[in-house]
């Protein structure tokens, strides 16, 4: 059997010669290998038998001048070096001009169409092929190119390597994906676009499913109406029960049907389907045309170090296997090596100043000094391994360095400068202040945070590269010092407008009011930029816990401090900071949403609202943010950029309010027509009264959908 080139691979050579010749080099075999090598990690061995496998198939040609060899490109071949005068009927000159006339050629479309217009049962042989080319009027420019026949044979050959033409002796017949190629072939209009199908993996099978919200997270709609205003089901996330149409995904119909009978995940909540691991290198997934599951770029076949385009990756999905051998098996230890072990990690302690008598609890390091406090730590951090295993760990409280003992740290604070995050100070109010720390002005600094705030978080997977990132950091002053509290981090530039990405407070000061300090302070500088924010998600368990408690709480006090007869979604949004999503996430929890009359409405719970503010009252909150401390202005211009959803949404909100002037403009009528009936001045004012009732007040959402707005007693 003769052995083919790998389509992908000849590709990616074929994409390192074009890149070659840009550079003004010679696509020698050195540099081909070298350019596969580097873009996307393929041992330089198989793309040399790659190479010759693609040039022996007529997918590449191989050029040799002087004892060098190159290589070309048969589409774009350029300066033919080792042709002879005598090949083509015109010079040199004519043959050069006419190679690049057949360089946008499409050769797969012009052999379907000669193959299925001679109609032979049997297969069409190139020559008969070629014939019916050159009859063909539209193609005179074509077929009188003096390269015409050579270019044909070589467009049959990569079409048969492709896969798009069958090969039975001379002659080809057109691949129309049936099982069996050998069948006669048929003529359809249109090549069938069927997706392949699909079925859940043996992990998935008993994983629960979250409650799905009957709200689009893109378009606000429902299953009734989607962005066009037609009615279309939802697709929601199994993790978190977000919803969106398949119109607003860019979904196609067998997408649909196929992520229908799966677990499916939105983008937030996606994991790798081979390695299960959520979190962990997102922007190198890879996300399936078939069914939308995503693959880690390192889980693929070969793994991939580039992002590829527009090709084929083949997926191995790795399961489990219960007859791997593990080399330490925990048969293969003996006592004696376990007492050993023991002695030699004493010595080790006592040689560093640490106590032998801390036990293994799994955490590396278990315990760490921070300041004045000793802290027991929750997670294992991924610090250096000479400081991993330490069962202490000592750490300076203001330049945050890490060392191995008491006396080291006791040396370091006598000639430590720092007093204060190296950044600029943004918030001061009594004894607590906030600094903005750019990662890509203070690297080291910003390590060692993420490194410290890993001891106590367990979906932390950024570590080293803080360039991209902006902490924001909590101290709390006295006469020594600023004290750290806690921080969290915000992407410079992030299309998601996501105005968190991990947030920590020390456990020290935890359940003294500093998470929500730091959550409404990102909140507040989500308005000072003037857009919506949202935390980065999926959140973890702690932090979905923080930010509803946040949510509620916000909401519950906007409708306290607002008797509006039109309340939208886009208001609370403007004066609260919160995209459209939570907000109408924390109303379902709040059971504020209900469906009447296939139509949803929010319903006011006066009871739940009044109960919310007399406990606000009775027990105020400690640490509460001063907006007019904040010395700060956003880096990026608001509105600088604006999707076509807001603008949608900017009009659709403009004609409600118009909408909302006319009603009242008809309601002051009204009330001048009765009072020139001669009413009492009683009945007028109990009638007005009936009008402005919070009974039944009308509420618009922000795509303009109406909803009623009811009192529960």
């Amino acid at each position: 059997m003769v052995k083919l080139a790998n389509p992908l691979y000849t590709e990616w050579i074929l994409e390192a010669i074009q890149k070659i010749k840009k550079q003004k080099q010679r696509p020698s075999e050195e540099r081909i290998c070298h350019a596969v090598s580097t873009s996307h990690g393929l041992d330089k061995k198989t793309v040399s038998e790659q190479l010759e496998l693609s040039v022996q198939d007529g997918s590449v040609l191989k050029v040799t001048n002087k004892g060098l060899a190159s290589y070309k490109d048969p589409d774009n071949p350029g300066r033919f070096s080792s042709v002879k005068p005598g090949t083509f009927p015109k010079s040199a000159k004519g043959s050069r001009g006419s190679c690049n006339d057949l360089r946008n050629v499409d050769w797969n479309k012009l052999l379907r169409r000669a193959i299925e217009g001679l109609e032979e049962p049997n297969g069409s042989s190139l020559k008969n092929i070629e014939k019916y080319l050159r009859s063909q009027s539209d193609l005179t420019s074509t077929t009188n190119n003096p390269a015409f026949q050579q270019r044909l044979r070589l467009g049959a050959k990569r079409a048969v390597n492709n896969g798009r033409l069958l090969k039975d002796g001379p002659q080809y017949r057109v691949n129309y994906g049936s099982l069996d190629g050998k069948g006669a072939p048929q003529y359809p209009s249109a090549f069938p676009s069927s997706l392949p199908p699909v079925s859940l993996l043996p992990h998935e099978k008993d994983q629960p499913r979250a409650d799905p919200i009957p709200i689009c997270s893109f378009c606000l709609g429902t299953k009734e109406s989607n962005r066009e205003k037609k009615p279309e089901e939802l697709l929601s996330c199994a993790d978190c029960g977000s919803s969106g149409h398949p119109s607003c995904l860019k979904f196609c119909p067998e997408l649909t049907t196929n992520v229908k009978a799966l677990r499916w995940q939105c983008i937030e909540c996606k994991t790798c389907s081979a390695c299960r691991v959520q979190g962990r290198n997102a922007d190198n997934m890879l996300f399936c045309d078939s069914c939308d599951r995503g693959f880690h770029m390192e889980c693929c076949d070969p793994p991939l170090s580039r992002m590829p385009k527009d090709t084929e990756i083949k997926i191995n999905i790795k399961q489990e296997s219960a007859d791997v051998n593990v080399i330490g098996n925990k048969d293969v230890v003996t006592e004696e090596d376990l007492d050993v072990f023991k002695q030699a990690q004493e010595l080790s302690w006592e040689k560093i100043e640490c106590e032998s008598g801390v036990e293994d609890c799994g955490r590396y390091p278990s315990v760490i000094e921070f300041g004045k406090y000793e802290i027991q730590t929750w997670y294992s951090s991924p610090y250096p391994q000479e400081y991993a295993r330490l069962p202490k760990l000592y750490l300076c409280e203001f330049c945050l360095k890490y060392m191995k003992s008491k006396n080291i740290l006791l040396r370091h604070s006598k000639k430590c400068g720092w007093f204060h995050p190296p950044a600029n100070e943004i918030y001061r109010r009594k004894d607590l202040s906030v600094f903005e720390v750019d990662g890509n002005m203070s690297k080291i600094y910003c390590q060692n945070l993420c490194l410290l705030a890993k001891l106590f978080l367990d979906h932390k997977t950024l570590y080293y590269d803080v360039e991209p990132f902006l902490f924001y950091v909590l101290t709390k002053n006295d006469e020594k010092g600023c004290h750290l509290v806690g921080y969290f981090s915000k992407e410079k530039l992030c299309q998601q407008k996501y105005n968190v990405s991990c947030i920590m407070i020390m456990p020290q000061h935890q359940r003294q009011g500093f998470g929500r300090f730091l959550i409404d302070f990102s909140y507040l500088l989500s308005r000072r930029e003037g857009q919506a924010g949202s935390p980065e998600k999926p959140l973890s368990d702690l932090g979905r816990l923080s930010y509803l408690a946040y949510w509620k709480s916000v909401i519950l006090e906007y409708l306290y401090h607002h008797h509006e007869r039109h309340i939208s979604i886009k208001a609370i949004s403007r004066a609260t900071g919160m995209c459209p999503h939570d907000i109408a996430t924390t109303l379902q929890h709040l059971h504020m949403i209900d469906k009447r009359d296939g139509r949803f409405v929010i319903i006011r719970r006066e009871k739940l609202i009044l109960s919310h503010m007399e406990k606000l009252k009775t027990c105020s909150r400690a640490n509460e943010l001063d907006p007019d401390s904040l010395r700060w202005t956003p880096i990026l211009i608001s509105n600088a950029a604006v999707s076509e959803e807001e603008r949608e949404a900017e009009k659709e909100a403009e004609r409600l309010m118009e909408q909302a002037s006319c009603w009242e403009k008809e309601e002051q009528e009204i009330l001048s027509t009765r009072a020139n009936s001669r009413q009492s001045p009683a009945k007028v004012q109990s009638k007005n009264k009936y009008l402005h009732s919070p009974e039944s007040r009308p509420v618009t959402g922000e795509r303009g959908q109406l909803l009623e707005l009811s009192k529960e007693s």
